[in-house]
């Protein structure tokens, strides 16, 4: 196993942990985003989409990217 392989495992167990932890794969969780009463998922994806907006930018300008 690669480094690459390792970090992406690391990165797929805490984002699954994360989803779990914020009650996002609940049945209930996913009818009411589909029916837009329940912005549960909406605020995690948003938040989601923020922090790697925020990690991109940094990576660039260290040069990493």
């Amino acid at each position: 196993m690669s480094i690459d392989q390792i970090l992406g495992l690391i990165t797929g167990i805490l984002f699954g942990f994360l989803l779990q932890k914020g009650r996002v794969l609940r049945f209930e969780k996913q009818v009411g985003a589909m029916l837009l009463k329940d912005m549960t998922i909406f605020k995690f994806m948003l938040s989601a989409i923020l922090v790697g907006m925020v990690g991109i930018q940094l990576l660039a300008g260290a040069g990493v990217i």
